[in-house]
């Protein structure tokens, strides 16, 4: 029969009657039943508030015995709490016995260097996809300017377009004629340039605005620059999927995690 807790002493209707006795009653004839006591909880704070992180066995049952627990039970103590891993032996015959198994296990880590992911292989792949695409980013950039500056330079041609327009309608009107002649003219270049962005919806299906049109240039001209340089738009754009792929993948285990 295991004891535990000899001479300890509850008073009857107190708060440390409702408690678990240590004792050598009936209830406490098996090991499950003295893990549960009050004197093991205070081994297990002694345990954890010992500034040693391995101790000598008789010195367990040194502190064994400060919780109250009879010597006679101390090698049950033992197997359960290597069991539990609260304790660890390297052999049964050790006169060792680890008290504070975390901080061997920690340095074994720091020791060995364990870093494991098991992303590791789609990460390695993500930096080398954005290594690739950076490289090939370093090629694209210049023709990107290039073709930046030309439309830049056609939208300011049509600027200036507008302001010789509107110049020339000014000096038609106050000058050469007068507003009686020119009103159907300006009705006309009204309704024409309607006329003109109602045909630009029809075809391209989009709404005529001068960010559309700046961008359908752009992308036409930079077609033309990336195939006349050589650039591998097709190789290019694999590399950005592949790239999009990896992260949503990664991304997902991080939340699965």
């Amino acid at each position: 029969m295991l004891k535990c807790c000899r001479g300890l002493v509850y008073r009857r209707g107190s708060a440390w009657a409702g408690r678990r006795k240590c004792s050598t009653t009936p209830h406490n004839n098996n090991l499950d039943k003295l893990i549960e006591t009050e004197c093991v909880f205070r081994l297990r704070g002694y345990l954890e508030k010992h500034p040693k992180r391995q101790v000598k066995t008789e010195e367990f049952k040194d502190l064994c015995v400060k919780s109250g627990i009879d010597p006679v039970s101390v090698p049950q103590i033992l197997d359960s709490f290597e069991r539990a891993a609260v304790i660890v032996r390297l052999d049964a015959n050790d006169n060792t016995v680890i008290i504070k198994p975390e901080t061997v296990f920690n340095e074994l880590h720091d020791l060995l260097r364990i870093n494991y992911d098991p992303n590791e292989k789609d990460t390695i792949a993500l930096g080398e996809v954005e290594q690739k695409l950076a490289e090939l980013e370093k090629q694209k950039a210049p023709l990107d300017y290039a073709v930046g500056q030309n439309v830049s330079t056609w939208f300011a041609a049509g600027g200036a377009g507008v302001a010789l327009l509107m110049a020339g309608m000014a000096r038609l009107t106050f000058v050469d004629f007068d507003w009686d002649v020119m009103e159907p003219a300006t009705y006309f270049i009204t309704s024409g340039a309607a006329t003109l962005m109602f045909g630009w919806y029809a075809w391209n299906k989009e709404e005529y605005t001068y960010t559309n049109l700046q961008q359908r240039m752009v992308n036409k001209r930079r077609t033309r620059k990336y195939i006349k340089a050589g650039f591998p738009v097709s190789d290019y754009m694999a590399t950005i999927k592949r790239r999009d792929e990896l992260k949503a993948k990664l991304n997902a285990a991080k939340h699965f995690v």
